[in-house]
């Protein structure tokens, strides 16, 4: 998500100038620690396996997906991903992030 911040950038004379703008990128807190999940964790512990299967198959796969079937699918291992996640742990992201929910807007709740 792109949010723009408006001409907050002052010249050497204290003044706004029109012509700035300060933009900021950012990612709702959820989807950032599932990636990084995904990242660190997943990825790693398979990267033997995947080696090994493509060696004995000596085939490559080419997903013939969509991009909103692609959008769908990581929508839905997020959901699936958050709903195995303790109410404890959830309370926990919440506050590490409190300020991004605010900040920008994001649902408090898991997806």
């Amino acid at each position: 998500m792109i949010h723009d911040l408006g001409n907050l950038l002052k010249n050497s004379d204290n003044e706004t100038d029109d012509n700035d703008r300060i933009f900021i990128v950012s990612r709702n807190p959820y989807s950032r620690l599932y990636a990084a999940y995904i990242d660190r964790v997943f990825l790693p512990a398979m990267k033997s396996y995947a080696l090994k299967v493509a060696k004995t198959n000596n085939k490559t796969r080419v997903s013939n997906m969509t991009y909103m079937e692609s959008k769908e699918q990581r929508s839905y291992y997020l959901y699936d991903a958050y709903k195995r996640v303790s109410r404890q742990t959830v309370i926990q992201i919440q506050r590490a992030y409190y300020l991004d929910f605010i900040l920008f807007d994001y649902d408090m709740e898991p997806p």
